[in-house]
């Protein structure tokens, strides 16, 4: 009995992130055309070109009966890169989505980070697991988060010529912006 009711809790739970990532993450995603999101098209882009940063609401002002030093703020984000073929069309989008807080100077927590794709094309096989699923060391002044996925290219008669390995690397900061890295291949 305890392990259907662990199972049980266990689906609900999926079920709930799964309908979260549905109605608050994916909206980020969009297709808007290379001229109009310029950060898919560079490899290391700058704060004003990337998706918008989801400020959350903060943690209660005490942590065991004492006062922090100083204000913790909480974001969020999902980064999302797409992987187009030779004819322009989209094979792919790769995301990686996190949360995390800082105080002014430090980022002080990272949590609910996650990948995952969206618009896969017919051709474009996405594995499940992760190749490399990294974190840095907090509290720090500067941390990071790292997810790259494999992706199996494959004919419509069903034989694959290739894969590619897409990676997002969010480098984060304790004021609530952030830079991005990665590869759509």
């Amino acid at each position: 009995m305890l392990e259907t009711r662990s199972s049980l809790g266990r689906t609900a739970l999926t079920l709930t992130l799964v309908l979260a990532a549905f109605f608050g993450l994916v909206g980020f995603a969009s297709t808007a055309s290379a001229e109009e999101a310029p950060h898919r098209r560079a490899g290391s882009v700058t704060l004003a070109a990337m998706p918008p940063v989801k400020r959350l609401a903060a943690p209660p002002a005490t942590v065991g009966g004492t006062a922090r030093a100083a204000a913790l703020s909480c974001w969020s984000v999902d980064y999302p890169v797409r992987a187009t073929s030779w004819l322009g069309t989209t094979l792919y989008v790769f995301h990686h989505a996190l949360s995390w807080c800082g105080n002014g100077s430090q980022v002080t927590n990272i949590y609910n980070r996650y990948s995952y794709f969206t618009e896969v094309s017919g051709t474009a096989f996405p594995e499940t697991s992760p190749i490399a699923d990294q974190v840095s060391t907090f509290p720090a002044a500067n941390a990071w988060s790292f997810y790259q996925r494999r992706v199996s290219m494959c004919t419509w008669a069903g034989g694959c010529y290739g894969s590619n390995s897409p990676w997002i690397r969010l480098n984060l900061t304790g004021t609530g912006t952030y830079t991005a890295q990665y590869s759509a291949t």
